[in-house]
């Protein structure tokens, strides 16, 4: 029988996973097909879009923690790539805020392990963080390393020897050790990893936790906001101590580039992903504190924004100030 390589791509937020996959997918041999499943914690699918716009197979699942969430939605996204396209390989990206433990194990599980080989989890990590206790002490970021079986640091073009030595003393602390350990830039990620193999020793440090979000989860999913004007859709969501805020707006709602790269400037939220219509054509859009990547796309949707910080965010002042770009 025929099964179906898997692998995770795991990290925190802006850890750099979609870009690293874009660039997997650039190395896909001759004659294979692979799909990607894309999880996110807001509601509006941003990944998505800027996968498909690169002619790749992709079934999205938004809003929260794939296996708490949405954890039908594996299945029902698994199943449509493989009836779609019969795929050679399938790439999970979980949400930065996913915690990978219940995916692992449900792919281990039936009915996926009927049909598919589960190999090297890939987690990235950006050193810039290691430093900063919002990071390092969120436990959904710490089991992220710990079932990580191949662990790379990522955006290394961006680093300084403070943060090469801080990656390097940080991977000195885990147990058990990871299959292969590297340095990254632009998310150039070599296929070679993919197929190491994937340790049954690596278990949740926080189980717990992961139970905890579930129940969160179950118990807060109806307390997401929607709020309608004609092309314009707003959806906030609030979970795992992160706040998050998408928009789906009419493509024919043309942004003034100029004020609206200004607004997002200012705002210092920790992760701004978008795909926009402006006056200069189709821009994808993702910044964090430190840095902005702005580009050129060809995307088949509406204008699309995600916001997601850690702390409670005034989204209604935004979305006025939005209205006005």
């Amino acid at each position: 029988m025929h099964y179906i390589p898997i692998n995770l791509i795991i990290g925190f937020l802006g850890a750099g996973k979609t870009t690293a996959i874009r660039h997997l997918l650039t190395q896909v041999p001759d004659g294979e097909r692979w799909g990607v499943l894309v999880n996110e914690f807001g509601e509006v699918g941003i990944d998505g879009v800027l996968l498909e716009a690169d002619g790749i197979a992709v079934q999205e699942v938004a809003g929260g923690c794939l296996c708490c969430v949405a954890a039908s939605g594996l299945e029902a996204g698994l199943n449509r790539l493989i009836q779609d396209i019969n795929p050679n390989r399938i790439i999970i990206e979980p949400s930065g805020l996913g915690h990978p433990a219940q995916i692992i194990e449900n792919l281990m599980s039936q009915p996926f392990a009927q049909a598919t080989d589960l190999q090297a989890t890939i987690g990235l990590v950006d050193a810039r963080h290691l430093s900063q206790t919002q990071y390092t002490e969120h436990t959904t970021f710490q089991d992220q390393v710990h079932l990580a079986d191949v662990l790379i640091a990522s955006k290394a073009d961006l680093y300084n020897e403070k943060d090469h030595h801080a990656f390097e003393q940080f991977v000195r602390t885990l147990d058990p050790p990871k299959q292969h350990l590297a340095t990254v830039e632009h998310g150039k990620l070599q296929t070679a990893w993919l197929n190491m193999s994937r340790s049954t020793q690596r278990r949740a440090l926080f189980p717990e936790a992961h139970q905890f979000l579930q129940q969160q989860a179950h118990e807060h999913s109806h307390e997401h906001v929607h709020k309608q004007q004609g092309d314009w859709l707003k959806i906030e969501n609030a979970n795992d101590g992160y706040h998050s805020c998408g928009w789906i707006i009419s493509k024919d709602k043309i942004f003034n580039t100029t004020r609206l790269i200004t607004l997002l400037d200012k705002l210092s939220i920790d992760r701004v992903k978008g795909v926009v219509r402006t006056e200069k054509g189709w821009l994808a859009v993702n910044l964090t504190r430190s840095e902005r990547e702005i580009r050129d796309i060809d995307p088949k949707s509406d204008s699309r924004l995600e916001m997601i910080h850690y702390q409670p965010v005034d989204w209604q002042v935004i979305d006025q100030e939005l209205a006005n770009v």
